[in-house]
């Protein structure tokens, strides 16, 4: 296995539904990599930086909506880091979950808004409209997290692509990496 030290992070901010598996694919290209869902990998934000190192890529990041819950350790362990926020309004990240059968905790999206309003004025990320991921937008994100050159190909044959979660392999993923879980969310405030 391949390591490589890792010369630029990024970190996707979102709630669920966000385009996160989305853009988790469109910026792993190249030299680069993008987790979707990471945390799920490490019990501790400070080994985010092996399972980067292990891609073997120079330019690492994260798409996730639970980064918004340990962006303090995020950035103690980063402090260089590159943050993308995609907003979209609750109400319709909670329709949406709703018409998954049971996956809509209106509690957790809520506190989940209102993290992503404080890291808005705290960290000063790049903000993008969930509903705008036109090239441009995407060019922007792609220079911003990525910096190399923008591939329009690459984006023309992923616009139009709606990537969804399987509910029940997503509840098999949560239970086999339930000890992660469980450990990450013990230096959740």
């Amino acid at each position: 296995m391949s390591f490589q030290p890792v010369s630029r992070t990024f970190f996707i901010l979102s709630l669920p539904r966000c385009r996160t598996a989305w853009l988790a694919n469109f910026l792993t290209y190249e030299d680069s990599y993008c987790f979707h869902e990471g945390l799920l990998n490490v019990g501790q934000i400070r080994d985010l930086r092996g399972l980067f190192e292990r891609t073997g890529k120079s330019i690492v990041g994260n798409s996730d909506c639970g980064n918004i819950l340990f962006l303090d350790q995020i950035v103690n362990e980063f402090p260089d880091t590159r943050f993308v926020m995609v907003e979209r309004e609750t109400d319709s990240v909670l329709s949406e979950l709703d018409e998954m059968d049971g996956f809509s905790d209106v509690e957790t999206i809520l506190r989940g808004a209102e993290l992503l309003k404080w890291a808005k004025d705290v960290y000063k990320p790049m903000v993008v409209d969930y509903w705008d991921m036109g090239k441009e937008t995407c060019r922007s994100i792609w220079d911003y997290c990525i910096g190399t050159e923008f591939d329009e190909t690459r984006w023309e044959m992923l616009d139009g692509i709606d990537m969804q979660i399987i509910p029940d392999k997503k509840v098999k993923q949560m239970i086999k990496h339930r000890n992660n879980i469980e450990s990450l969310m013990q230096g959740v405030h």
